[in-house]
């Protein structure tokens, strides 16, 4: 419609806004004492009004979005705790998560080192504890575990099964408690080509949450 059109519209029908005053929110209508470009207190009012009531709204669309993440990864957890008391094994367990990982997660590089001193029967990579705090200890100790960038010699300790071209990292250590201390179980690492994968705090969260809930599945399988 052109604006000709809209303005006969308007003349034509004079009572238009009468009948659809949310509309009123919606338009910029300068004040007639907005003379020689001084702004009217009430404009000024208006304008204030209008602009923190659309903050408001993208903070409560914000707030809705927060919460249907939060919900679906409480769903997925939900199934992860389901689907591990179910396996019999650590192979067991390796088939699940990477089902998971990658049809419900859509995370397509990710690994899963165990450490210990004694042979475990499982195709997932066993290491000792010693030789891995040689390799990864610095990376272990570091409280921040998301990374723009790994090592060479890390990449390839983290992924033995390789990696393409990844710009961003996470790396969580597998920790269990015994008599009042921490000791380490393994490590859960993450590759993304998107440099910005890891930088929402929602997802860190979610993260976060989901190396403890590896731990408590592992644990029981190893022991």
């Amino acid at each position: 419609m052109k604006e000709k059109e809209v303005i006969n519209f308007l003349k034509d029908h004079p009572n238009f806004f009468h009948k659809h005053l949310d509309l009123l929110k919606e338009l910029n209508v300068p004040h007639p004492f907005d003379s020689n470009k001084v702004v009217s207190l009430l404009e000024r009012q208006v304008h204030l009004l209008r602009t923190s009531t659309a903050e408001y709204k993208q903070q409560f669309q914000c707030l809705i979005q927060i919460a249907r993440d939060n919900e679906t990864i409480v769903q997925r957890s939900k199934k992860i705790v389901l689907a591990g008391t179910d396996c019999a094994n650590l192979d067991d367990f390796a088939i699940m998560f990477d089902d998971v990982m990658r049809n419900d997660f859509d995370i397509k590089h990710y690994s899963i080192l165990l450490f210990s001193d004694n042979p475990l029967d499982t195709n997932i990579p066993v290491y000792s504890l010693s030789k891995t705090m040689s390799a990864l200890g610095l990376l272990l100790a570091n409280a921040d575990r998301y990374h723009a960038k790994l090592s060479n010699a890390e990449i390839q300790y983290l992924f033995p099964d390789g990696v393409s071209v990844a710009k961003a990292f996470a790396v969580f250590p597998l920790l269990y408690r015994y008599q009042g201390s921490e000791h380490y179980l393994g490590v859960f690492a993450l590759a993304s080509d998107d440099e910005y994968h890891f930088s929402r705090n929602k997802k860190r969260l979610s993260l976060d949450y989901f190396s403890e809930l590896l731990s408590s599945i592992l644990i029981r399988l190893m022991l």
